[in-house]
């Protein structure tokens, strides 16, 4: 079975996407699931990649402190893409980095 991907890279995000990871793991127990995304991700059965914590910055000098590491995660997320790997995804919030997802 190929994993769903969750994308979410703020806290209203992990809370949304808990919520469905929760719904995926009833209707089919055995759906593995990873991505980004918080602490109420990962006790819904969803394997972090990255957490949320390490995403969230405020401030231009931050912004361009954390480009390589949004860059690294963004080109990972196309990886498994293209991979063949992935057979959902799921883009909560965070839509400067969905988008480019999206895309």
């Amino acid at each position: 079975m190929r994993d769903v991907l969750f994308v979410a890279g703020e806290p209203s995000g992990d809370l949304h996407a808990s919520g469905v990871a929760r719904a995926l793991t009833a209707t089919v127990p055995a759906i593995a699931m990873r991505g980004i995304g918080g602490d109420l991700m990962a006790a819904a059965g969803v394997r972090l990649d990255e957490h949320i914590r390490g995403m969230a910055v405020m401030g231009f000098i931050e912004v361009i402190r954390h480009l390589p590491k949004h860059w690294q995660l963004l080109s990972s997320i196309r990886a498994q893409l293209r991979s063949g790997s992935v057979s959902l995804v799921i883009l909560i919030d965070y839509p400067g980095f969905n988008m480019q997802v999206a895309e």
